[in-house]
């Protein structure tokens, strides 16, 4: 990296790269489980015997599409946290244990009634479509993000969610570019 650095004059190129990477890394491992998906559930509609949805694969690409696109958006701001917790720590392990932590205290502070809405996991959650919280605490939610967001109030708009996701990308790669532009890279 640093032999690249020396002779590349644009870091943030070499950021973009790193992005590119990894969001690209996030989208063909979604499209992977996408298609165990696809080639599980009739095999387990068959040997579970549940009701046959009567569903063409045509019509199943309609409905999942919109999500898979959506989640590309999703992709990418895990992929900037990623990326900040990369150059922060400089290393894998480091790397590792910060975008873990990262994400167990956004989830923490989501479930906080006043901060709840103001964090990455709404902003997911609106912008995927998921519906509010539950509305008891001994009901499964109906997806892992609407858990951190309680049953009073509608849920969040897409419109809301593009916007904090889409701030979050440009703030995040803002920082990393900062924190890499001063980065010793002669020793």
């Amino acid at each position: 990296m640093k032999s690249l650095l020396t002779q590349h004059g644009r870091r943030w190129q070499v950021l973009a790269a790193k992005l590119a990477s990894l969001w690209l890394a996030g989208v063909g491992l979604m499209a992977a489980c996408w298609a165990a998906l696809a080639v599980a559930g009739p095999v387990l509609t068959r040997l579970n015997h549940l009701p046959d949805p009567r569903q063409t694969a045509g019509q199943g690409l309609s409905l999942a599409g919109s999500q898979a696109a959506r989640a590309l958006l999703v992709l990418a701001a895990f992929a900037v946290i990623g990326l900040l917790a990369a150059v922060i720590t400089r290393g894998t392990i480091g790397t590792t244990a910060t975008v873990a932590g990262v994400v167990i205290a956004m989830l923490a502070v989501a479930s906080l009634p006043a901060a709840g809405r103001w964090t990455p996991a709404t902003w997911v959650q609106g912008w995927m479509g998921f519906p509010a919280g539950l509305a008891s605490i001994t009901a499964l939610p109906t997806n892992f993000w609407s858990r951190f967001i309680g049953a009073g109030g509608a849920p969040p708009t897409h419109l809301y969610g593009l916007t904090g996701l889409a701030a979050l990308i440009i703030a995040g790669f803002a920082v990393a570019e900062g924190i890499f532009r001063r980065a010793d890279i002669g020793g």
